[in-house]
């Protein structure tokens, strides 16, 4: 199957920049909201200043493995902290399919029967 190319324009609209550099991930949600697999993100949010131009995360994710099938990829940042809160994203889609989750689209993989 190969590559999923993603394309990701992060704005801080915020009024402080990120502090921490917690990993970003993007995920691969199914049927009933399952995420059935999850790829880490090169990008970093750390110096992503309220006001600054978008910053761009071109990735390519490793399907290779991945089911056939519809799938919605997500992209959350963890709270690397015991019990924290999930960053956040001020997008209708925060929350839609999973909890803690961003919704960015929904794919295709491979091709269905």
């Amino acid at each position: 199957m190969g590559k999923l190319p993603v394309k990701v324009e992060l704005i801080n609209r915020g009024v402080a920049p990120f502090y921490y550099d917690w990993p970003a991930e993007f995920g691969l949600i199914g049927v009933g909201g399952r995420v059935a697999k999850t790829f880490a993100a090169s990008g970093k949010i750390t110096g992503l200043l309220p006001g600054n131009p978008p910053r761009i995360w071109d990735e390519a994710l490793d399907i290779d493995g991945v089911a056939a099938g519809q799938y919605k990829l997500a992209l959350r940042v963890p709270n690397q902290l015991p019990n924290g809160h999930p960053l956040r994203f001020a997008n209708q889609t925060q929350d839609a399919d999973v909890p803690g989750w961003l919704t960015l689209g929904a794919i295709m993989v491979g091709s269905q029967p």
